[in-house]
């Protein structure tokens, strides 16, 4: 069974573009894959455990790949596959998400328990 909850408005990540929220606790990045798509990840490095992001951003300087501000490691915008880095052929933690009414939903049920080290 599902548990949609509203992560965001679609409107506040910006297209081709990456946003930071929470949810239950836990740290989102969503990626706006093009106008009517999005994917959403956990914000945690699957090798070190730790957050993706710097400040607001997760993109690599050429908007990319998202990178890991602790390592540089390069994960695919799409897939979440690490391409580059110790984590490589690793992959970050995909949580489903739609988009309704204008709204990013995830499944909070994907989300990890909380504590156990994840953000």
């Amino acid at each position: 069974m599902s548990n949609f909850v509203e992560l965001c408005r679609l409107d506040v990540v910006p297209v081709e573009g990456a946003g930071i929220f929470s949810v239950n606790e836990r740290s989102l990045i969503v990626m706006r894959l093009d106008t009517q798509r999005v994917q959403v990840y956990l914000n945690r490095c699957p090798h070190l455990g730790v957050p993706l992001n710097w400040d607001d951003n997760v993109l690599d300087p050429d908007g990319a790949f998202i990178q890991c501000s602790t390592h540089g490691a390069l994960f695919e915008r799409d897939t979440g596959l690490c391409v580059l880095g110790p984590c490589r052929d690793d992959s970050l933690w995909s949580i489903e998400s739609r988009i309704e009414g204008g709204a990013v939903l995830v499944d909070a049920d994907e989300l990890p328990p909380a504590g156990g080290g994840f953000y």
